[in-house]
């Protein structure tokens, strides 16, 4: 009865898949994929492969025919050839199977989309880019793989709610996951380049930029239903003290913050619309309809 219990054994158990994960170039035609197959069990595992992919991929039609003893692991790079991805994250499927059942291996061909603003886009009224859309255009393209987001305190105000928007907006063309942080946790992110959130009324770190701007770059400078996507360069301060230390400084100690992105607005409404222009301004996938602001 031993012998025919080991039979029924989940084959997830007996067989290890592995299928890397690559990240394409706009000029790349082909990708290398490496694959593993790694028998767990104690006993021969004799099987077949092939792929399963999505629009945009393609891979020799043959099947992988294999046979594996306890214990070895089977080792394999297979070229792909690259169409027309239809998406950021393309996921690849490696289907095997062995003793009368079927498991998955799974790994993602990446094709990051550029972070660039539509500057035609005749845009939603009342929003402002500071100093210009260059200047802006220019934060996304230095940092937009490496900052976090910010907002206020994730008590259900509408800072929350539009961060996480630009956070999907963010992955869906980079690949990435983009960290998201409320206002007390930036001691986790203040050394990395920032987009700030919300008025400085519920975000503490839209505060505390605002400490170092001119009042006619404040959020409460503008009137309601206006907003702004400003970028401000050490919007936490330098990152050396000196017997001048400004407030900020003296609040927060010395961070690395080299440049952010303020979003925010005269009132929700402008902060809403200053977030939305934005995320217009960077969705315009050929043949994708933009997000609407169904609040407008």
């Amino acid at each position: 009865s031993g012998g025919r219990l080991s039979f029924f054994v989940s084959l997830i158990r007996r067989l290890r898949i592995d299928v890397e994960s690559v990240i394409l170039a706009p000029s790349d035609k082909t990708a290398s994929l490496a694959l593993s197959l790694r028998n767990r069990s104690d006993t021969l595992l004799q099987g077949r492969a092939c792929w399963e992919l999505p629009p945009g991929l393609a891979a020799p039609s043959d099947p992988l025919d294999f046979e594996l003893q306890p214990g070895q692991t089977l080792r394999r790079t297979v070229t792909l050839q690259i169409g027309a991805l239809p998406e950021t994250a393309n996921h690849v499927f490696l289907r095997v199977e062995a003793v009368g059942q079927v498991h998955y291996g799974w790994g993602v061909v990446y094709y990051p989309r550029p972070l660039i603003l539509d500057r035609d886009d005749v845009g939603i009224p009342g929003v402002s880019y500071l100093p210009d859309v260059a200047a802006v255009q220019d934060f996304l393209t230095r940092y937009g793989d490496d900052c976090a987001i910010v907002v206020g305190p994730g008590t259900g105000h509408w800072d929350v709610e539009l961060g996480y928007r630009i956070k999907i907006v963010l992955e869906s063309l980079r690949g990435h996951s983009v960290p998201i942080k409320t206002w007390f946790m930036l001691p986790e992110a203040w050394d990395r380049p920032l987009i700030i959130v919300g008025r400085p009324t519920l975000n503490y770190c839209a505060w505390l930029v605002e400490l170092a701007l001119p009042p006619e770059q404040r959020a409460d400078a503008l009137a309601p239903g206006q907003g702004f996507v400003q970028r401000i360069e050490r919007p936490l301060g330098e990152p050396i003290g000196s017997w001048h230390t400004e407030l900020r400084g003296k609040l927060i100690g010395f961070h690395q913050c080299p440049a952010a992105l303020y979003i925010a607005g005269g009132d929700d409404a402008g902060t809403k619309a200053a977030a939305y222009d934005l995320i217009k301004r960077l969705w315009h996938l050929e043949g994708t309809p933009g997000p609407k602001a169904h609040w407008l």
